[in-house]
């Protein structure tokens, strides 16, 4: 697979991730709206990364660390930090619902 088509299928994947995203928030579903913001973005930085660096992405769900990894990071305006900050959290929220584990009796 070419640099060019590896980024256009996560950017493709990021594209079906926000359609997702608005379809859970309409639904009023605002954990998995949060976490699917989360993937969206996780994967437009996976796509530009292989384009601009010629390699394969990073296996890495941090928001912050993609952005430095793919150079990003010193560019963000203070809306896109506060942003990425604010969703960064959710994918380890959602997916491990410690609150939830803890408050089962096991």
């Amino acid at each position: 697979m070419t640099k060019h088509e590896m980024a256009s299928y996560w950017m493709n994947k990021a594209r079906d991730e926000l359609e997702t995203d608005v379809i859970m928030f309409k639904s009023r579903k605002y954990l998995y709206t949060g976490f699917m913001c989360h993937q969206c973005i996780e994967k437009a930085l996976k796509s530009y990364y292989i384009y601009t660096k010629d390699e394969r992405q990073p296996f890495e769900h941090n928001l912050i660390k993609l952005t430095k990894e793919a150079g990003l990071f010193n560019n963000l305006s203070s809306t896109q930090f506060d942003t990425i900050s604010r969703v960064n959290p959710l994918y380890i929220n959602t997916r491990y619902d410690d609150y939830e584990i803890l408050s089962m009796n096991c």
